[in-house]
């Protein structure tokens, strides 16, 4: 897990692998640390690797946005 913090931003980055998702108790300690930036006034964003082809997933996201 990598986390950025920026505080120009008041956000917070965190950057998690397929295998620390599936590593136990990953989620009750990721809620703890958005808890702590919530207390702290930050705004926590969370990237997740996924599974599914990156081009395929960017191309549909730009057609459905082309579409809006």
């Amino acid at each position: 897990m990598e986390i950025n913090a920026r505080n120009d931003l008041k956000l917070v980055e965190i950057w998690v692998t397929n295998d620390e998702q599936q590593s136990e108790g990953f989620e009750k300690k990721l809620e703890e640390i958005c808890e702590e930036n919530k207390a702290a006034g930050c705004k926590t964003v969370v990237f997740r690797s996924g599974s599914k082809n990156l081009y395929d997933c960017t191309e549909g996201l730009i057609l459905n946005n082309y579409q809006l």
